[in-house]
């Protein structure tokens, strides 16, 4: 056995045969596992936990048979890990790197890219890159790479929402960068095919992401959308990078992919390093940015009389317009409980009600108040069953304290001006805080409009 062992290894593997072969052991491996954590262990076993192995998901009871499980568990894992084990070091001699490489596949997540890199890094005789040398069709390249930069992308995702709660620069700019990098570099492997050709084939790897990130109840369709925006740039000029640098026949990187050269693209640097700095990320953006929302409007009625229906108004009925229609919280009424500094104002939405205690009341010319505590900013429109997402959840978008002030204008009128400050913990905020002041204006513009009808109607 052990002859047979030397054997297998000593034959080469190209990287779609270690891929193909990995995620179908993986996924086999996958359901048996989970099967025994239901059943044993009454715990749910997702990607993340075999990926990991951090933690498990939340129990759904008590263990029934905890050590039976785990005997179960380690037996049924075993073979899947030698096999792994073996593939994984066939394919470091086929690529010539060192066997010790393959103690790599046993750190959480740094094993995953890992894989990613054996897996569409070129052997030294260029099996993989060499135009006419290919193992695989243009179509099944095709297949291969969305099997790897999907993965890839999403992999990102996770590390940097789920394990270090960050929304920034590294997952709205450089993830997208070298996933079409990357998707762009290996769609033209085997000679151009286009730019245009080559970038549409990003957008379907983007696509992709968007299905599985709605799927997995990582974020709702809005969000997906509004996130796109700022994804699809770079995007694009991760690929038009790639273009550049994509072997094709008579260049320099069709020559470093000779026989005569070993190519180490720039991917690996890319696959290898990019998780590594979220935690950087996150020790930088570890405070959220403040941002101000200012609107006004003029009533016809005195500053007295518009103050009666300032800090508390009838509710409304009015259908949202805008952005408001998208899921966002929008106001329906509001109600105060006592009066002078101390009293509490409450602003109802429709995901809950704005607790809002009054520390300045200068009648009728200033009211402002803090926030002690907001219901969920938005409603996200996800499938049913899951959870809210964690910018959701965990208060992203933060609104700190408001204020109304009422100046008075000449013919008995007054400008009434609503100003709301809140915290974002959203980068790059440049272009996050152009939405969030957009709904917080047109949220402010409900009310003001709200309170002019009802005082002028009166």
């Amino acid at each position: 056995m052990f002859k047979q062992a030397l054997r297998f290894l000593d034959r080469g593997i190209s990287g779609a045969g270690y891929w193909s072969t990995g995620v179908a052991l993986f996924l086999v491996m996958f359901v048996g596992s989970q099967q025994i954590a239901i059943y044993c262990l009454r715990r749910y076993w997702t990607f993340a936990t075999t990926w990991s192995l951090v933690r498990l998901s939340a129990p759904i009871g008590s263990a029934a048979h905890p050590t039976l499980g785990v005997a179960l568990h380690l037996l049924w894992v075993a073979p899947f890990c030698s096999l792994g084990i073996l593939l994984t070091m066939r394919r470091l001699r086929t690529l010539g790197w060192p066997d010790w490489l393959t103690l790599l596949s046993f750190i959480p997540l740094v094993n995953f890219f890992f894989f990613i890199v054996i897996s569409v890094e070129s052997a030294p005789w260029g099996e993989d890159f060499v135009p006419g040398k290919a193992l695989l069709g243009i179509g099944q390249r095709d297949w291969l790479n969305l099997a790897i930069t999907v993965p890839f992308s999403l992999m990102m995702v996770y590390v940097s929402v789920q394990m270090f709660e960050l929304y920034g620069w590294i997952l709205f700019v450089l993830t997208p960068a070298a996933t079409g990098y990357l998707a762009t570099y290996f769609f033209n492997a085997a000679g151009r095919r286009g730019f245009w050709h080559s970038f549409g084939f990003s957008l379907s790897v983007l696509a992709f992401d968007a299905f599985f990130l709605i799927l997995s109840h990582l974020d709702g369709v809005v969000c997906v959308l509004v996130g796109a925006a700022i994804v699809s740039p770079f995007l694009f000029i991760g690929a038009v990078l790639a273009f550049l640098t994509a072997p094709a026949p008579g260049t320099l990187a069709a020559y470093l992919a000779s026989e005569k050269r070993r190519y180490r693209p720039l991917f690996s640097l890319v696959v290898l390093f990019l998780p590594a700095l979220v935690p950087l990320e996150s020790r930088i953006h570890n405070r959220p940015e403040e941002f101000q929302v200012q609107s006004r409007i003029e009533i016809a009625a005195p500053p007295d009389v518009v103050w009666q229906h300032v800090i508390a108004f009838s509710e409304i009925h009015e259908a949202p317009t805008g952005l408001l229609r998208t899921g966002v919280a929008y106001p329906i009424d509001a109600e105060i409980v006592g009066t002078g500094p101390g009293a509490t104002r409450y602003c109802v939405f429709t995901t809950g009600k704005f607790v809002e205690p009054i520390h300045t009341w200068e009648q009728p010319r200033l009211l402002a108040f803090g926030v002690s505590s907001q219901p969920p900013v938005m409603q996200e429109t996800m499938l049913p069953g899951g959870p809210p997402t964690l910018h959701v959840s965990k208060e992203y978008l933060r609104s700190r304290h408001g204020e109304f002030r009422l100046v008075s204008l000449p013919g008995g009128r007054t400008e009434l001006i609503g100003t709301t400050w809140y915290d974002l913990k959203f980068w790059p905020a440049t272009y996050w805080h152009f939405w969030t002041d957009a709904v917080i204006h047109r949220i402010h513009m409900r009310v003001l409009e709200h309170i002019k009808q009802e005082v002028e109607q009166r």
